[in-house]
């Protein structure tokens, strides 16, 4: 190890021993490999060796027999091994930092100490001490003990020797320790004084962090000690009131640790409601009696309770400081508790001050009061009376009251004088407040009641009733510990309906019973008065007796006052004598509480006029059509004649109708029964059986004469179709149609029975093309077909047909019309694309194009599973095609005729909906093929691509043949020939004809095909060569190119003797120049030879 690191340690060590002593001596003694530092204290009264091995770097600590010969210690080491330079700063400042964890230190004050008597433990001693009365311990044992007297302290905030006081032995958490681990001391039976020790022991370990701590004690002692301050340290923190403090501290003695009394401070609550003005003077309110709990935060434990006084004010002292929760366990009357608890912070000798402000408790009126009738008990008004308008003035006083307040010279605090609705009811609304005070409200804005008592007394009374004098007295009262858990009855006060009665007397007319005071009044017994309600159409029945008398008047305490109540009647005389005139209705008023009102009343003999009014059995309207005739029968159905006297006297049995659609008799019938036969209806109508029945009852005149009512009903048409192919004229199926009104569809009465447009029908034809509509009224319709069958197109044209009226005893009128189709057409027209001339023969193929949404891409691919149909050209070079469905067609050549290109196209069209294909009603396709043709052919001689050469010179003819429209995969064969061009035949070679043949794919030929004949030119000197062709496909020859006169066609063989120079000939100078070249190239080669030789 380097001298430099032996000198730190050394000094680390004397700094280690020194914090380990109190020593009056030293003397050190150095021996090589050892250094012995030995030490005398007059504390201990004992000597103590410590050894520092400098190779191991260990240091030992053994103690001598005290004066009583026993040994104290022996055996303790230290060991400084693996202190280096980087740790050695670390080991220096070790006092400091536990210092600073043992204890975090603030204000000072004073306190006295007690110095104790001596106990001992192990092999070492400490005293009691006493501050104030509590346990106090030395916290450094190596020191000097202090003496008794006044110190001066530095308060402990926190850290771990303020909790080894809380938990230690004479500390407050003394029995929070012992419950959870046990005693702190270590013998086996607990002893004050071995528990006054080991706390002594393990305070000071906490405070000086080492082993010095537990002098005196064996190492088992000494873990089991450890082991102890840490259960200490794992006990919850002490409570921010605990007081623990130092003292003599930075002196030669020891370092001191005490607790005093716990730090307090106060609190003061504060309680206020939120609606002062409501419980000003109101016995139903108080801030008294309300209980708030102070608890630990954030437990339920309970620590004190505190009760407010009058004021609303309650005070505790000499609460520890720290947090707390404070929750209000009890209400004041009429307040609503404050459920939620709120974090208070108590600090030492402060007054923590908490305000807290209750809801009042109030009732959330809307609702206040409630009408009804005394009667009924109902809240619904009788008659013509009502419940609305009724004004009662409401009164609210502060306190609870079983009488009325005002009878105790009691001011209510507010009024109202309040007005009922529709329904008889009082909602605390502005818009029925007549007049008073302004409504309580809630903070939200709310109508409401506080605590309290509120009387009801009626000034008005509705209309229809009489006014009721009582005074109602209701409380709103809490019932529970919600803001609205409050009750209140809303009262229902009754008022009395206004009553009175009707008497009649009854008479009848007869004069036969004249007397000589004149004219005698008979009564009539059983004649029934019926009396109706205007406002409820309520009845009661009344009978005459045998004076003619009759009453409304009930006996019985409910209808003293009368039988009718507040209204307007209607009084009708139910049924008159035969022949006699019932009285007319007529109207009373009951009006007045308790009046009778008399009426005497007189029934006469009965005389009416008769109209007849003819109607519409469906429409209930007047027919003003004339000349519908009736005849007149009795009661026993015997026809009635009647006469008229001017212009001429007439005598009638038969009576018509008018342009006003009725008729008046000439004659008034007396009372009783009679019949109308209808003889002729009216133009547009049907004619009834049976017989009209009338009755005379009661008298009228000829401006109102009694009605009669005939009704008939109109007569009506079904329509019937017939749908027909248009070329073979079979019945044609599943074809739907709409009928609509062709004009607005009147009958006579002038009803618009359907207008102008609307569809009145809608029918599908059978499997025989036949379809029938519902029964329509007479008129003129449109037939509209709106889907035809399927392979037809559907018609542009709506048919009209017209429905007529043929007579009153034809009740259905029948039109039939026959309605064709043309089926679909589409033309195929095949033709040469040269000649134009038409094609029989070819064969195309037609298929549906089916549509199908692919599941991945949705895009729409062809089904092609759909069959083909195959069609071929007629002589005419024509297909027809008919009958197709709607939808989209591929229409393709399939086969074309040989020698003709197939024609790639793909003729795309749809069938729409309506059957036209894409809007035309036929659709012609133009279709044209090319035929595979020669179109140009060029002959050369092969070597040197002339047209003339000297016999003898070639004896290849290249002839290139181009083509136009060829199959690209079709096989086709190039067949040549060579003929003379001077006399026309074969140009023979050896007796045979000079022939060439190739076979190649259209594909090939794009270029054009190249044949070569071999010929011997000297054998034909002066001879012109013309090359004939034929194409082939398969064994049909499908074209021919054979010219005698076409040069392009035509070579030449020149006699020797006619070859002349021509001009750009240049052969023999070519050969000169290679020549010449050749030569150069020898002479060059030769000099670079001769050159290299002489290097």
């Amino acid at each position: 190890m380097r001298r430099w690191m032996k000198v730190v340690f050394c000094f680390l060590f004397g700094i280690i021993f020194t914090n380990m002593f109190t020593m009056d001596q030293a003397v050190a003694d150095e021996s090589f490999g050892k250094r012995e530092i030995s030490a005398e204290s007059s504390v201990l009264t004992q000597k103590k060796q410590a050894v520092l091995d400098m190779e191991t770097m260990t240091f030992s600590l053994e103690s001598e027999a005290d004066e009583d010969g026993d040994t104290i210690s022996k055996g303790m080491i230290l060991t400084t091994a693996g202190i280096t330079s980087d740790t050695y700063p670390a080991v220096l400042t070790k006092s400091d930092e536990m210092f600073k964890k043992a204890a975090a230190i603030s204000e000072r004050s004073k306190v006295e100490l007690t110095v104790g008597e001596e106990i001992y433990y192990g092999n070492y001693s400490t005293n009691y001490f006493d501050v104030n009365g509590k346990p106090a311990y030395c916290l450094e044992p190596l020191k000097d003990t202090p003496n008794s007297g006044s110190y001066e302290t530095q308060a402990l905030t926190g850290g771990a020797v303020r909790k080894g006081l809380y938990y230690a032995y004479g500390g407050p958490g003394y029995e929070l320790y012992r419950a959870k681990y046990g005693a702190i001391g270590i013998g086996e039976n607990y002893s004050v004084n071995d528990e006054y020790c080991m706390s002594h022991c393990i305070l000071s370990y906490l405070y000086m962090g080492t082993e010095e701590a537990f002098l005196g004690l064996d190492q088992q002692v000494i873990e089991n000690l450890k082991q102890k301050a840490k259960n200490i340290e794992s006990m919850p923190d002490p409570p921010e009131s605990f007081y623990a403090f130092l003292f003599n501290l930075n002196s030669a003695g020891q370092t001191m640790g005490g607790s005093g009394k716990d730090r307090v401070g106060s609190i003061e609550i504060y309680k206020y409601s939120d609606h002062p003005e409501w419980i000003e003077g109101n016995r139903c309110y108080s801030l008294a009696g309300a209980v708030f709990g102070i608890y630990e935060s954030g437990k339920d434990k309970l620590l004190w309770e505190l009760t407010t006084d009058e004021s609303g004010y309650a005070k505790k002292e000499n609460i520890p400081i720290g947090n707390y929760d404070i929750r209000e366990l009890k209400a004041p009357a009429g307040h609503v508790i404050q459920f939620k608890p709120q974090s208070i912070r108590i600090d030492e000798n402060k007054v923590c001050t908490y305000k807290c402000t209750d809801q009042a408790q109030y009732y959330p009126i809307d609702l206040i009061l409630q009408k009804k009738d005394k009667e009924t008990d109902q809240s619904e008004a009788q008659g013509a009376a009502t419940l609305e308008d009724a004004q009662f003035s409401i009164k609210y006083y502060s306190g609870y009251y079983e009488k009325n307040p005002a009878d105790s010279g009691v001011t209510p605090v507010r009024e109202w004088i309040m007005k009922t609705d529709s329904e008889g009811r009082i909602r605390m609304k502005e818009e029925q407040k007549v007049s008073g005070d302004p409504f309580y409200k809630n903070t939200e804005g709310e109508v409401v009641l506080p605590l309290g008592t509120v009387t009801f007394q009626e000034i008005k009374a509705p209309e229809g009733y009489l006014l009721n004098n009582e005074i109602f007295i209701e409380t709103v009262r809490e019932e529970g510990t919600g803001q609205t858990d409050t009750i209140f009855q809303c009262p229902t006060i009754p008022d009395q309906i206004i009553r009175g009665n009707l008497q009649i007397v009854k008479f009848r007319e007869d004069k036969e019973e004249e007397s000589e005071q004149g004219e005698q009044k008979v009564p009539l017994e059983g004649i029934v008065f019926t009396i109706t309600s205007k406002t409820t159409g309520w009845q009661c029945e009344i009978v005459t007796d045998e004076n003619g008398y009759a009453s409304t008047f009930r006996q019985g305490e409910e209808q003293q006052k009368g039988g009718l109540v507040y209204d307007t009647y209607i009084v009708s005389e139910k049924k008159a004598p035969e022949g006699l005139t019932p009285v007319g209705d007529f109207e009373i008023t009951i009006e007045e509480d308790a009046k009778t009102l008399y009426y005497i009343l007189e029934n006469k003999k009965i005389f009416s006029p008769v109209k007849l009014v003819k109607k519409d059995s469906e429409t209930e309207k007047i027919i003003p059509v004339a000349g519908a005739v009736f005849r007149l029968l009795d009661k026993d159905k015997k026809p009635i004649t009647m006469t008229t006297h001017y212009p001429n006297e007439s005598v009638y049995d038969l009576f018509k109708t008018d342009e006003n659609g009725s008729f008046v008799l000439p004659e008034k019938l007396p009372a009783g029964n009679y019949y109308f036969q209808e003889v002729e209806a009216p133009q547009g109508y049907l004619i009834e059986d049976g017989l009209i029945p009338f009755t005379i009852i009661e008298n009228h005149d000829w401006e109102k004469p009694f009605i009669v009512e005939s009704k008939d009903r109109p007569a009506k048409g079904r329509i019937y179709i017939q749908k027909n192919d248009s070329v073979t004229g079979k019945g044609i199926s599943g074809v739907k149609f709409e009928i609509k009104a062709a004009e607005d569809i009147c009958t006579p009465d002038g009803t618009v029975r359907v207008e102008k447009g609307t569809v009145v029908g809608s029918l599908v034809t059978d499997q025989s093309g036949k379809a029938w509509s519902e029964e329509l009224y007479l008129g003129t319709y449109e037939i509209t077909e709106t889907k035809q069958a399927e392979g037809y197109i559907l018609p542009e044209k709506s048919v009209e047909i017209e429905l007529e009226y043929e007579g009153q005893d034809v009740p259905v009128v029948t039109k039939e019309t026959e309605i064709l189709n043309k089926p679909t057409s589409v033309v195929i027209r095949k033709s040469d694309g040269e000649t134009k001339k038409a094609l029989s023969g070819v064969k195309f193929e037609l298929r549906e194009k089916i549509s199908e949404i692919n599941e991945e891409s949705d895009a729409e691919e062809e089904d092609p599973s759909e069959e083909n149909t195959t069609y071929i050209t007629d002589e005419n070079g024509e297909i027809h095609l008919s009958y197709l469905r709607p939808g989209v067609y591929c229409l393709y050549e399939s086969e074309p005729l040989t020698g003709y290109i197939k024609n790639e196209e793909v003729w795309e069209f749809q069938i729409r909906e309506d059957g036209t294909v894409e809007g035309e009603q036929e659709k012609i396709l133009e279709i044209e093929n090319h035929h595979t043709r020669i179109t140009d052919t060029h002959a050369v001689w092969k070597e040197s691509k002339a047209k003339e050469i000297i016999a003898g010179e070639e004896h290849i003819i290249c002839d290139t043949v181009n083509f136009k429209y060829m199959e690209a995969n079709a096989s086709y064969t190039m067949k040549g020939i060579l003929m003379d061009a001077d006399t026309g035949k074969e140009l023979l070679q050896d007796g045979k004809p000079v022939t060439s043949e190739k076979t190649f794919k259209g594909k090939d030929a794009k270029d054009g095909i190249t044949m070569e004949f071999d010929v011997d030119s000297r054998k034909f000197p002066g001879k012109r060569i013309v090359v004939f062709e034929v194409l082939y496909l398969g064994d049909c020859l499908i074209d021919a190119h054979r010219d005698l006169r076409n040069q392009e066609q035509t070579v030449s063989i020149l006699k020797k003797e006619e070859v002349t120079v021509k001009t750009g000939d240049n052969k023999v100078y070519m050969k000169q120049t290679i020549l010449i070249m050749s030569a150069s190239v020898c002479i060059l080669y030769a000099t670079w030879k001769r050159k290299k030789r002489r290097h």
